[in-house]
């Protein structure tokens, strides 16, 4: 099986037009998409798109540009399971006979991208259909669709893509195996959505300090409440911060906050977690403790069936906020206090943040 391509190659493929083959993580039950930088696309991408991916031809575009171009949604209602944001399908007013040609296609889309035309120079319905890209890109949904635009992004391209889901010969979605068959057939390179998530929360600061204020406690005596907004989904949580905290490896806490048991006052295995932390910290010349707000954490979620609005779920995992916030606060190596998972130090290290140990509470 080929290696998965790295974000800097798919970038460069990108870079020279050329088209590449999108997965999710690069696992043997992957589906694969064809994306295509919009501004390159011509009859013979539409015609390999057509006989070889064998989906439907789709049209990325950001946010800012279907309101733009005034689409509105294929449903009042999205129900589908993945959520993917088609609006109405379009056809260039000007320059197509039936629309359904390669060149039509191909057409429409050069008229849908080109920031010089407005509502006025596309029909609808037609045979090209555009699917928004969630704003925040694969922060915000990891899609084919936010991720095609974050890489047009990347590569300094017009911020739109053709996609074409890739069918087997029987008509099946090709897995893993089969697109990497279809790559080397095709001389492409195939690139992660999952990469490509790793490489935004890396490369970029996804939070903001919003608020910051010092109080004296009776857990710990002083201490800094700093609050820090997800710039992608507004999500706010709070960090504790004690004395100076950009050196040597500090003591410190990643907590989800509790409604019962931080601020009610909850007996039982989570409750007093908080003050005890507080109260433990309260002699370190620097430690701080990380307030994460999770869905059904601070406040209980409703009962199942409720008429309610669901909770939105957050961008970022508990560890990924952690590192953001770590990394605010000019934090490069930490001792962590209570239980912690796996998966969190690879994350925490994915933004320049080492675990050097763990402590009991």
């Amino acid at each position: 099986m080929t290696a998965l391509a790295t974000t800097d190659e798919i970038i460069e493929e990108f870079r020279n037009h050329r088209p590449v083959v999108l997965v999710e993580h690069g696992a043997a039950e992957d589906v694969g998409v064809l994306v295509v930088p919009a501004q390159s696309v011509g009859p013979d991408s539409v015609t390999f798109m057509a006989r070889h991916c064998r989906g439907i031809v789709m049209l990325a575009l950001t946010a800012d540009r279907v309101a733009a171009l005034r689409l509105p949604p294929m449903t009042a209602n999205n129900s589908a399971f993945y959520q993917q944001a088609f609006t109405v399908s379009i056809e260039a007013l000007t320059g197509v006979t039936t629309g359904i040609s390669a060149a039509d296609r191909a057409r429409t889309i050069q008229v849908a991208i080109d920031p010089a035309n407005g509502p006025d120079q596309i029909v609808t319905p037609g045979h090209v259909f555009p699917v928004a890209a969630s704003k925040g890109g694969v922060l915000a949904r990891p899609g084919y669709t936010e991720a095609a635009i974050d890489y047009m992004n990347l590569a300094g391209l017009n911020p739109a893509a053709a996609m074409c889901g890739i069918l087997d010969e029987s008509g099946s979605m090709a897995r893993m195996d089969q697109l990497v068959g279809f790559a080397l057939e095709h001389d492409l390179r195939i690139g992660s959505i999952h990469d490509l998530i790793e490489r935004r929360c890396r490369e970029e600061s996804l939070v903001d300090c919003v608020s910051c204020e010092r109080f004296e406690s009776a857990h710990g005596g002083e201490w800094e409440l700093r609050v820090y907004r997800n710039r992608i989904d507004s999500w706010e949580h709070f960090a504790l911060v004690k004395g100076r905290v950009d050196r040597g490896p500090v003591p410190a806490m990643i907590h989800t906050l509790s409604l019962f048991d931080d601020i009610l006052g909850r007996t039982g295995p989570g409750g007093g977690q908080l003050s005890r932390a507080m109260e433990a910290l309260a002699r370190e010349e620097g430690a701080a403790i990380l307030l994460i707000r999770e869905p059904g954490a601070l406040f209980p979620l409703p009962p199942e069936g409720a008429a309610v609005q669901p909770y939105p779920r957050p961008v970022l995992s508990r560890a990924g906020i952690a590192g953001q916030v770590f990394a605010h606060l000019g934090i490069s190596s930490v001792t962590l206090l209570g239980e912690t998972d796996g998966a969190t130090a690879p994350i925490l290290a994915g933004k320049g943040v080492t675990v050097t140990g763990t402590r009991t509470l």
